[in-house]
């Protein structure tokens, strides 16, 4: 337990990381509107900007909350969901109660591993980074290697046909599963036949990004297969 415990806060580090990342991208975004250059802006049009802005938050935040089952691992994974960047602020009391629930996640690895492989398909496009999450997340549950080895090629596969132009997000998820089944199997030959699967199916950018998490775990035998292409 204690060598999946560990496992599991490398897992949590690594998306904290990723989400501080992504917000403040998000903050260059030209679209963020500093809220003191509203000032000469009409109360009445704020208040309609401000009440559109919040019905497209919730849209987002909620949508595809009915993926997920009635149990109470579903109902965990739901409000994960609807409140995962909450992650990013372990000391809040909202950020406190998503570790707790992920702690009771990790105490249920198999009903856990059911529930996150029978919705993870079903996560709308626009939640991308809760996808990468529910993925990596499962590498430290502790079931059965060989499942969770089938179930994140199998993501991986599927990840390379979801690539989407309109979505930035798409493009760093088959490289954050490559990492991540590297790191879950640390057997070279089984995770060389998943990598040279995955590269015929991806575009050159996402191809060089396979390569990359392939050699953090296995750079010589990255070096006999991609040579320059590292």
């Amino acid at each position: 337990m204690k060598k999946y415990l560990l496992v599991s806060l490398a897992v949590i580090a690594v998306l904290l990381l990723y989400l501080k990342t992504q917000g403040r991208e998000n903050r260059r975004s030209d679209n963020y509107e500093d809220p003191e250059t509203t000032a000469d802006i009409s109360n009445e049009e704020i208040s309609g900007e401000n009440s559109r802005a919040a019905q497209n938050r919730n849209m987002t935040k909620h949508a595809g909350s009915d993926i997920y089952s009635g149990t109470e691992t579903g109902d965990i994974l739901k409000n994960i969901s609807e409140s995962y960047e909450y992650l990013d602020s372990p000391s809040t009391d909202k950020g406190r109660e998503l570790f707790r629930q992920i702690r009771q996640l990790k105490s249920e690895p198999e009903q856990t591993f059911r529930e996150i492989s029978a919705t993870i398909d079903k996560i709308p496009a626009g939640q991308e980074n809760l996808r990468q999450f529910f993925i990596q997340l499962t590498s430290g549950l502790d079931v059965e290697k060989r499942e969770k080895l089938s179930f994140l090629e199998n993501q991986l596969l599927r990840s390379l046909q979801n690539v989407n132009t309109e979505n930035e997000q798409t493009y760093f998820t088959p490289s954050i599963i490559m990492d991540t089944y590297t790191r879950t199997s640390s057997n070279q030959d089984q995770a060389e036949k998943v990598i040279l699967k995955a590269i015929p199916l991806a575009p050159s950018i996402i191809q060089k990004r396979l390569i990359n998490s392939f050699t953090q775990s296995f750079p010589d035998r990255a070096k006999e297969l991609f040579g320059n292409n590292q």
